[in-house]
């Protein structure tokens, strides 16, 4: 994977950087001296949606949680918009494995979910390049040769050389077509590496080209996946890892990148990687890709049982090159090693287990050559496992198959929600009382409603085919609990509607006698008699458009009549925003899970009312208060329409800010004196903005009937502290006479701007 440059030593252990790209750009490892990318810097956190002050909230007490769901769906979005900008291609998808690999298959950029911070711009990175894959890369090609079971292709395709030396000469015979295959199994991912080398070489140097502020996503992914500490050191002074034998020219060619490679570890790979020619790497760039039916592929004049070698890619044909000499090499060193009149005249190499035959006479003059290894430190010990298995590390990426974190299907599911959901975590609060996240729900659907992570819905479960129900998946409840309140709403809606007519047309007001404008024909007469004002003039003055922006308090104590009453209020004032032209209605609900959460569940600017008939009813009070913090998250959204509109922020709730978050550890308190202060500060940053405020203090003295207390001990405390939030205009509203609120908002809606 990933080039663009590469390092090489020379005998004598100095150094030498060169650059083997057509546009002379800066490498990635220049970047963090030349331009100024500091290695600690995480590129990510400048457009992610949340703080990473907030990261691994409550990861000890429960790993899945509503914060890691909205995180990974946030990195999904923005990594997804990356790609599309990167390839000029709105159709690629971006999606989270439900397994443990990354990878592309040309259509969509498959990513292990990855919810820590400081690997998110290697992720980014990883991203990018197998997007780049999608534009760039020849898939039906990699797919048909290289892929899975695809052994009979390869072998119709391999270098006529290999064939006859490796697979056909002294190891099989010509109708042991099974013996063949497994052979030419043994071969592809050989041929898979020396292709995804050169692939992704020739792939960075064009994002290089064409993406220059990726770079830094970029440098984050070679360090993760490919300067690993284990292999440098084997790079730099194993011996071992300078006898020929084919896995070690694959690891020397894997790491033609890295700053430790010395082209002349091996004999013959200073040929490869000539062969390969990073400086000229553009070369490799085609427009013309091969049929996705192999069956079309061009066939060879005198064998049409194999494929016509020379029209095949150049990719294609430079893997097998390399993989022919790679071979020849391995074999000579063999039969150096071979005691001379031992063994006939065949030499046996071994790859990966299987073994290959040639005769000694089919062998070329090979230059045998290498380099000296450096002198090992004495501190410096190998260790074999361990640099074998960051090999297979780097090998998987390379095949993508980068091996992270499994996504559980309700992870994904809740992520795919999320993300369409529009789903952000805001940082709120202030140095007073303190920061908090909230989590602020843009667009809530029906499936939304039906997820794990959407608190204010009465839920239900799948039922399946055997009649047992699914518990892991979440539905709406069969029975709405609200429906007798949503119609009730409707009907008052229809009633506003029919009063706020007015609205929808200008008034005309005719001015006569007046001493300049238009001539008045009817009173011209009027001209011999002293009369001079003659004139007329007509005005035309339209409604100022009105955004009301509804918010409901959706705690737990909301519950019963008042939930009932709130839900009549925000169907009717929907209904409104459907008829009335120059009125827009937005509707929020506010309460807690692990974090306060906002949900934006109507707007009348892309909502028809339908929405709300259907999801009204399911609306379900659950929580705590925490008021201030989500008018805080909501702060632009209320105010950046006061310029074009009348805004007015409606707001219901029954009771004093409160809600407590548990944070690394510790429950963080948002509540007294603090809360009601903060929240007060909100409601005056909004009418300083501009936002006119109505707040209507909802209680139900039906509550306190069976109890040994007055009702007044609640509501008058309550009362006061609602006061003290939103000032003396606000009304304190018996739930039974919540229509009051309606003919409060008629006359509202009818009287001029000021």
């Amino acid at each position: 994977m990933y080039g663009g440059f590469y390092y090489y030593i020379y005998p004598n252990n100095k150094v030498n950087m060169r650059y083997y790209d057509t546009y002379e750009q800066e490498t990635l490892s220049t970047l963090n001296t030349r331009t100024g990318v500091k290695k600690s810097r995480n590129y990510s956190s400048y457009w992610m949606d949340f703080d990473s002050d907030f990261d691994d909230a409550v990861t000890e007490v429960n790993p899945y949680s509503t914060e890691r769901v909205v995180k990974l769906a946030s990195v999904r979005r923005a990594v997804a918009n990356f790609v599309r900008i990167l390839t000029n291609n709105e159709k690629i998808q971006v999606k989270f494995s439900s397994g443990k690999d990354s990878y592309t298959d040309g259509k969509t950029v498959v990513i292990a979910a990855e919810d820590d911070s400081k690997h998110f711009d290697s992720m980014v990175g990883l991203a990018l390049h197998e997007g780049s894959h999608c534009v760039l890369s020849d898939f039906n090609m990699l797919q048909h040769l290289i892929g899975p079971n695809t052994s009979d292709n390869c072998a119709m395709a391999l270098k006529q050389e290999i064939r006859d030396s490796f697979l056909t000469r002294h190891n099989i015979h010509s109708t042991d077509m099974a013996t063949k295959l497994v052979k030419t199994e043994t071969l592809q991912p050989i041929l898979g590496y020396i292709m995804n080398v050169i692939e992704d070489r020739r792939i960075d140097s064009y994002m290089y080209k064409n993406a220059v502020g990726y770079r830094p996503y970029y440098d984050a992914m070679y360090k993760k996946y490919f300067f690993n500490d284990e292999v440098t050191k084997n790079l730099k002074y194993n011996p071992d890892w300078r006898t020929p034998t084919v896995e070690n020219y694959v690891n020397w060619l894997i790491n033609i990148f890295h700053p430790n490679f010395d082209r002349d570890a091996l004999p013959g790979l200073s040929k490869m990687v000539d062969m390969i020619d990073l400086k000229n790497i553009r070369r490799f760039d085609t427009d013309t890709k091969m049929s996705a039916d192999a069956d079309n592929w061009p066939r060879d004049k005198f064998d049409p049982t194999l494929y016509a070698y020379n029209e095949l890619p150049l990719l294609w044909r430079t893997a097998n090159d390399i993989l022919y000499l790679m071979m020849q090499y391995v074999a000579k060193a063999e039969l150096a090693k071979k005691q001379e009149g031992t063994g006939g005249d065949r030499v046996t190499i071994d790859i990966d287990g299987s073994s290959f035959e040639i005769d000694e006479n089919g062998l070329e003059n090979l230059d045998m050559n290498q380099s000296n290894s450096n002198p090992v430190p004495a501190k410096v010990k190998f260790n074999e496992k361990k640099v074998k298995d960051a090999m297979k590390k780097i090998k998987d990426v390379l095949q993508g198959k980068n091996r992270r974190k499994k996504l559980k299907s309700q992870e994904k599911r809740d992520i795919d929600v999320m993300e369409s959901a529009d789903a952000k975590i805001v940082e709120v609060g202030d140095k007073v009382v303190g920061k908090f996240p909230c989590l602020v729900l843009n667009n809530v659907t029906r499936q939304i409603m039906e997820s794990n992570v959407f608190p204010f819905a009465y839920h239900g479960y799948a039922q399946k085919p055997n009649g047992y129900y699914d518990y892991s998946t979440t539905v709406l409840a069969k029975v709405p609990q609200h429906e007798t309140a949503v119609v009730k709403g409707m009907q008052m809606g229809q009633i506003l509607v029919h009063r706020l007519q007015v609205r929808n047309d200008p008034q005309v007001t005719h001015f006569t006698r007046q001493p300049h404008g238009k001539i008045d024909r009817r009173i011209l007469a009027q001209l011999g008699m002293d009369i001079e004002q003659v004139f007329k003039r007509t005005t035309v003055e339209n409604y100022r458009p009105a955004m009301l922006h509804l918010s409901l308090d959706a705690s737990g104590s909301m519950q019963g009549k008042k939930w009932e009453q709130v839900i009549s209020v925000a169907t009717a004032l929907a209904y409104v925003s459907s008829k009335i032209r120059n009125i827009e209605v937005v509707i929020t609900i506010r309460g807690d899970r692990e974090m306060p959460i906002v949900a934006v569940m109507y707007d009348s600017r892309k909502d028809r009312f339908q929405k709300a008939r259907n999801m009204f009813p399911y609306l379900y009070p659950n929580g705590s208060t925490p008021e201030g913090l989500c008018f805080n998250a909501t702060m632009d959204m209320i105010t950046e329409c006061a310029n074009t509109y009348d805004v007015y922020f409606i707001n219901f709730s029954d009771g004093e800010p409160g809600v407590s978050i548990r944070r690394k550890g510790e429950y963080v308190s948002y509540s007294g004196t603090g809360a009601l202060q903060h929240t007060k500060r909100q409601v005056q940053l909004m009418l300083d903005a501009g936002v006119k405020i109505l707040s209507y203090f909802i209680h139900d003295r039906d509550r306190f009937k069976n109890w040994n207390v007055s009702p007044n001990t609640h509501d008058s405390s309550s009362w006061r502290a609602f006061k003290t939030m939103y000032g003396e205009d606000a009304v304190n509203v018996n739930v039974e006479n919540a229509t009051e609120v309606i003919r409060t908002l008629n006359k509202l809606l009818l009287k001029k701007g000021d």
